[in-house]
């Protein structure tokens, strides 16, 4: 009779870590899956406020332009490997809100439409994430539509400016 109680409580202790065990272990990954996801929002956080102090610079420049070409002399003094047409700018910009030499090397990718008409100047703002740009497999960059899926627009801002 006394072995088989000695064998019942061991059987019973062994029963008791096994479940100790079993909720460290659930509780364990679910601390690890709230490490993960407060990890994603504070970068995700970093980057949107990267994105916003980097739109408001840029508005400064179009508040303090009285054109669309003297906005883009003013883009060109703060951006000067910024790639400029008729209306639109785009610059790339790494992870300290730098200029970057080119697409390969930047965190975020800057781009401002712009507008002048009836006495306004509109500029509309986006930052976006800088990714590669995605193949087709053979090397050559994959159509316009696979592209603006490489990229997430991180922040956007719309200024206008009288200009008489």
């Amino acid at each position: 009779m006394n072995k088989r109680s000695r064998a019942s409580s061991s059987s019973l202790f062994l029963l008791e870590l096994i479940m100790a065990i079993l909720i460290f272990s659930i509780a364990a990954a679910i601390c690890v899956q709230l490490f993960a996801k407060s990890h994603r929002l504070s970068t995700q956080a970093r980057s949107v406020t990267a994105a916003s102090d980097l739109c408001i610079s840029v508005a400064e420049l179009v508040r303090s332009s009285a054109s669309e070409e003297e906005l883009q002399q003013l883009f060109e003094e703060a951006f000067p490997a910024a790639g400029m047409s008729e209306h639109e700018i785009t610059a790339y910009v790494d992870e300290n809100l730098e200029e970057a030499a080119d697409a390969g090397q930047a965190a975020y990718t800057l781009l401002v439409f712009t507008q002048e008409a009836d006495g306004m100047l509109t500029a509309d703002i986006r930052v976006q994430t800088a990714q590669q740009t995605p193949t087709d497999g053979s090397g050559q960059p994959a159509s316009d539509g696979d592209a603006e899926a490489a990229s997430e627009s991180v922040y956007e801002l719309t200024v206008e400016r009288c200009v008489d």
